[in-house]
């Protein structure tokens, strides 16, 4: 499913910015936590597609029963509080009022309750043996991947998690998991983060793309400027990230909201092109190999 979104972009490059491993936590209003706007149609058709197939998207470990019942009753909660002009309760069911789409409110399943939102879902908990301090992966519904594969994830804790990201174990996990042990339910949290992509999938995966794929070119170094060439298929791809607690499992959710902004709209409010070549040139090698940027090192973008 291809989105443009309909939105004004919500994140913008950072011309100064030197690595990829910047947190960014920022505190966030409960009432914000769930964005919801004219794309969710769009949402609602990509991930009920993925049904013919959902251990693709959807797993979960036998122990996050608790925690996805907790956070089915959480979202719905937060629905029909902060959104009352978009959901209602009608007979047992939440119900959508623009597109008069209902679901059964009485679900203990993620999946099912990931369907009323439009973002995807993950739940983080710590080994109840208390023989470790980092949160598991033990239940998520990921229909929008950011080229990662959900069975590569599933069982593992955020350590394992996040170990092809460069630096992560030296200069990021004891922080992270301070901010997670300082989660509290009614408290929400919000980072940001961003690729470019060829195209505009939603489920952005190696197996998935047919358009000659991401790319890791091997260029060199020294060929960090965007050259202006024609290159109107590249997509400026922004992930809202948002955690919060459940007050009875005590599960951390991780919300993924992504954001499809083509370059060529991106340069009509903003100076893109420089603003994307200076900050390639300021990652080092490995993270601009890990965020797949090599193959757009003198490609053009949105020109």
């Amino acid at each position: 499913m291809q989105l443009e979104s309909s939105v004004a972009p919500l994140f913008f490059p950072d011309p100064e910015q030197n690595s990829v491993l910047h947190l960014g936590f920022a505190p966030l209003p409960m009432s914000q936590w769930i964005k919801l706007d004219t794309d969710f149609a769009i949402f609602q058709q990509h991930k009920l597609a993925q049904q013919t197939n959902l251990q693709r998207v959807f797993q979960s470990l036998p122990e996050s029963e608790a925690a996805q019942a907790d956070f089915a009753q959480f979202l719905a909660r937060h629905l029909l509080a902060q959104h009352s002009d978009t959901f209602q309760v009608n007979n047992n069911d939440l119900l959508h009022k623009p597109s008069g789409r209902s679901w059964p409110l009485a679900t203990n399943c993620l999946w099912q309750a990931s369907l009323w939102a439009q973002e995807d879902f993950c739940l983080l908990e710590k080994k109840p043996d208390g023989l470790t301090s980092d949160y598991v992966l033990t239940a998520a519904s990921v229909c929008s991947p950011s080229n990662w594969f959900l069975e590569d994830k599933i069982g593992k804790g955020l350590d394992q998690i996040h170990k092809p990201v460069p630096g992560y174990k030296q200069q990021l996990a004891a922080r992270v998991n301070r901010f997670m042990e300082s989660l509290r339910a009614d408290r929400a949290y919000q980072r940001y983060n961003w690729s470019l992509q060829k195209g505009n999938q939603l489920l952005w995966r190696a197996d998935e793309i047919n358009d000659g794929g991401s790319g890791c070119e091997n260029e060199s170094e020294s060929e960090t400027k965007v050259a202006s060439r024609n290159n109107s298929n590249i997509y400026w791809r922004v992930e809202r990230q948002t955690f919060v607690k459940l007050p009875q499992s005590g599960a951390v959710v991780f919300a993924i909201r992504i954001y499809l902004h083509s370059a060529k709209r991106m340069n009509q409010l903003m100076n893109f092109d420089d603003a994307i070549a200076r900050l390639v040139a300021r990652l080092p090698q490995d993270e601009r190999r890990y965020k797949d940027l090599d193959h757009f090192v003198n490609s053009g973008i949105g020109r």
